[in-house]
């Protein structure tokens, strides 16, 4: 943990005060008939006027002294003193209720200590929430896994410099373990409101901002692309210190229509051409950001017309083209079902990256990690699977899909935290996982909700109204561990 140094000021102000105690202390002793002269005196170099002492103790030379005022010095408070401030601010009071409505807790139901973990050497100090697991109603006590220890505040520097306590967000016990977590800008059927209050959660939260740039949005007519609000998107996450996920580059399932009738050499002339300008526009200023870059979605899948048309080659020259536009870029190529060993897209995922790895054009593999809440993989399943990939791995849209799962509102949430809570752990375990992103924030934004019309579905770690639910806290706690 990090500790304020002594004040150069305060020091240089207490050396000085030493040396003054010290003459004068002199003075005092000196023989009758001994004088204090220059060269008996401590040197100080300052601006303090020096004197002679005679027998009778009478200074005989006494300049004016200009005397330049101290500077004033905030006084330490206690530890105990700043907690007790702290836990009377508005922050706190709002960060411990958003976790009790999550949990379905009261206050007198929990306990809030202070807890030092060290983490790779280093020393953080927490507050920490403990329910008291006697008092859980007989539900709760059901999935009682999910009522564990939660870091709710962290000891550390604000913006301005200053010591204090402050929420231990996502961001924070991520940027702890190595790995980002993030969420993507928007929605499905947002308002302009909606979409503000996303991305004030991303910004609080979350270290990293999705921003989607499938073909039919960034390209709608050939040759002519919209990218203005694509570039405000990246331009806001730099300027609120968060990494970026652009998605995806080339989709066959986000393709306008007047590239679909092309064949040939036409049709990966386009490919390409898509390539280059994003990678130009979006990414190429960014170079000293954290950009990672989805090139290719899903390839070789039965409806993908462009791999039916070109074959693997569409992938190679789209994963050359973003490499030579942007080489500081991590380029990713993401695909679903690829999370366990006998997922039916995990064997093409290998097959794909194997063959690009062998040039030198791909830096990591994207697993979508979507679960139905019904029948969740094993933690240990999937740290197998992504570890097998011998490259590093980033979840890219993550969700727990609940549409089959019945109860009640908290039964539901707290399945859904459960699972969130072993899959946050398998990405930590692995050793490979160097990010975990949320597919959308807000269950009724969702395109679980939306475009496929399961309005129970309810997949996102936060409510309709934007609300956090259990499953952020488990994350937090599985962070923590």
């Amino acid at each position: 943990m990090k500790t304020k140094p002594i004040s150069k000021s305060n020091l240089i102000a207490k050396i000085i005060a030493l040396f003054l105690a010290l003459s004068m202390t002199a003075c005092s002793i000196a023989p009758a008939s001994q004088t204090i002269t220059p060269e008996t005196q401590p040197i100080l170099v300052t601006n303090i006027p020096t004197f002679t002492v005679t027998a009778s103790h009478t200074p005989t030379n006494k300049p004016t002294a200009i005397i330049e005022p101290s500077p004033t010095i905030e006084p330490t408070k206690s530890p105990e003193l700043v907690l007790s401030e702290f836990k009377e601010s508005a922050e706190y009071k709002q960060g411990l209720q958003d976790y009790l409505n999550a949990m379905g807790l009261e206050e007198e139901n929990v306990t809030i200590t202070e807890e030092v973990k060290v983490i790779n050497g280093e020393e953080y100090k927490f507050l920490v929430v403990t329910p008291d697991l006697s008092k859980l109603t007989p539900e709760q006590q059901e999935y009682i896994d999910v009522y564990e220890t939660v870091p709710l505040f962290i000891w550390g520097q604000n913006k301005k410099g200053k010591w204090d306590w402050q929420e231990a967000t996502l961001k924070e016990l991520g940027e702890i373990k190595g790995i980002l977590i993030g969420s993507f800008y928007g929605g499905n059927n947002t308002t302009s409101l909606d979409f503000e209050k996303i991305a004030e959660t991303i910004k609080k939260e979350f270290s990293l901002a999705g921003i989607w740039v499938g073909m039919s949005i960034t390209q709608p007519q050939e040759g002519t692309f919209d990218l203005n609000i694509r570039t405000s998107l990246i331009e806001r996450a730099k300027n609120e210190d968060l990494s970026f996920l652009i998605h995806p580059l080339i989709w066959w399932d986000d393709a306008p229509s007047w590239i679909k009738s092309q064949t040939g050499n036409q049709l990966l002339t386009s490919i390409t051409n898509h390539v280059d300008v994003l990678m130009k526009e979006l990414v190429s200023d960014n170079s000293n950001s954290r950009s990672l870059v989805v090139v290719i979605n899903e390839a070789n899948y039965s409806r993908d017309f462009f791999y039916n048309k070109l074959g693997f080659s569409y992938v190679e020259e789209a994963f050359k083209t973003a490499r030579n536009s942007a080489p500081s870029a991590t380029l990713i190529y993401n695909d679903f079902n690829n999370h366990t060993l006998n997922g039916d897209r995990y064997r093409n995922t290998k097959d794909i990256i194997n063959q690009l790895r062998a040039s030198n054009l791909i830096d990591g593999v994207g697993v979508q990690l979507i679960v139905d809440g019904d029948k969740p993989p094993s933690k240990e399943a999937v740290i197998e699977a992504i570890q097998s990939y011998g490259i590093p791995v980033y979840i890219t849209e993550f969700s727990v899909n609940m549409r089959n799962i019945s109860g009640s509102t908290q039964q539901r949430n707290a399945i859904q935290a459960k699972i969130y809570q072993a899959m946050t752990e398998a990405c930590i375990e692995s050793g490979v996982c160097k990010a975990f992103v949320d597919f959308q924030l807000g269950d009724k934004f969702s395109v679980w909700e939306t475009t496929y019309n399961t309005p129970n579905a309810d997949p996102t770690p936060y409510d309709d109204d934007i609300n956090p639910k259990m499953a952020l806290y488990t994350q937090r706690a599985s962070l923590f561990k």
